[in-house]
């Protein structure tokens, strides 16, 4: 994801990361490998940060709020659903979490370490959510995503098997693109999805979350789901959602079928919007105090 801290730099901002990450794989300038204490440090400082991102993922509550303001709490998954680091950018590690309510994710937050920490949420919720600890609080007052049908769309499977290659046979009609700094950049599709779900009560039958990726740097969030309306069948439907301050957008084919614009123009980010990101200091993780 490209955050506000983030800049394309050059070869010595990059050196920089690389030694703030703790350093590249491979050989030292030298020649030799590194030494096993080196390797058991790289280990520890990695161990650290992916202890630190939970405690900061579990110290949020996230609830969902339907129309008449009832709130359902939602539930952290217990792994992170993708993580990533990206050597173009400034930062060392990164990581994304979900919170699902039925099983379907509702919201999702990206973790990145700069000199603090980067926190990027982002709404999955066709209605409203909430998250806050003591510190923070993001509260959209609007949905996250609209599904839209997919166009000569087979008919969902009736195994799940069967629906699980319909969806990674579908989501690579789609095509992503991120624009940032005068510059533009095709995004990769991961190629496995990084969630799977339903939730048969709202008419979810089948779904599946896709990445499109700058590297395995996430951009762009794509949801892809068998969805039932009242008694009918279901039909394969997609929404999507940016985890990126830069414009991105999503060509279904040829066609232009969604666009998140730039958070760096016009109105500041607010957490009131289903894109919010915050930053926070670095803290000890429980665990090591």
């Amino acid at each position: 994801m490209r955050s506000s801290p983030v800049r394309t730099f050059g070869l010595i901002g990059l050196a920089a990361a690389l030694a703030f990450a703790g350093g590249v794989p491979g050989r030292h300038a030298n020649g030799q490998d590194p030494t096993p204490s080196a390797k058991d440090k790289d280990a520890e400082e990695r161990a650290r940060r992916l202890a630190e991102m939970e405690e900061l993922a579990h110290s949020l509550k996230v609830v969902a709020v339907d129309e008449q303001g009832k709130e359902t709490p939602a539930t952290l998954a217990k792994e992170p659903l993708h993580r990533w680091t990206d050597p173009t950018r400034a930062f060392s590690v990164g990581s994304l979490w979900a919170w699902k309510v039925s099983g379907r994710p509702v919201a999702v937050v990206g973790i990145e370490l700069y000199a603090l920490w980067s926190l990027e949420f982002v709404s999955l919720s066709t209605g409203l959510v909430r998250a806050e600890d003591g510190s923070i609080r993001w509260a959209p007052t609007k949905a996250g995503v609209a599904f839209s049908a997919i166009p000569d769309a087979p008919t969902p499977a009736a195994s799940e098997a069967g629906r699980l290659r319909q969806m990674r046979d579908l989501a690579p009609r789609f095509s992503g693109r991120e624009y940032w700094d005068k510059q533009h950049y095709a995004l990769r599709l991961l190629p496995h999805p990084i969630d799977r779900y339903s939730d048969p009560a709202s008419g979810v039958v089948d779904g599946a979350l896709f990445i499109y990726a700058n590297g395995t740097n996430p951009e762009i969030l794509l949801m892809i789901e068998a969805r039932r309306t009242g008694d009918g069948p279901p039909q394969w439907s997609f929404a999507a959602a940016p985890l990126s301050h830069a414009e991105v957008t999503l060509k279904l084919g040829e066609r232009d079928v969604w666009r998140a614009p730039s958070k760096d123009m016009g109105q500041p980010i607010r957490p009131s919007d289903p894109y919010y990101d915050i930053l926070t200091s670095r803290r000890v993780p429980a665990r090591s105090r």
